[in-house]
């Protein structure tokens, strides 16, 4: 099986994902829920958890990384499960 992604805005339909599982929209490309904030972009999106007051970027992907639509697993094998926080 291939990893290429014939979406044409795979990004939208990420936010689509967000929206559905009740992540909340901040400004230019952030997402938040809980202690997770995601910012999303045409290329793909970056992780950031809050940790010691301050958020930090963890993980970053690609959009051909992303396989199901519940959750994302980054390549270090980190499950971000995006119905729950």
């Amino acid at each position: 099986m291939s990893n290429e992604s014939y979406d044409k805005s795979p990004a939208e339909t990420l936010v689509k994902r967000l929206k559905a599982a009740g992540w909340e929209s901040r400004r230019g490309g952030l997402w938040e829920k809980g202690r997770h904030r995601l910012y999303v972009d045409g290329i793909g999106i970056f992780l950031y958890r809050l940790l010691s007051g301050a958020w930090v970027r963890t993980h970053g992907l690609t959009y051909n990384h992303i396989l199901t639509k519940d959750s994302i697993r980054f390549l270090d094998g980190y499950k971000l499960n995006l119905l729950g926080d």
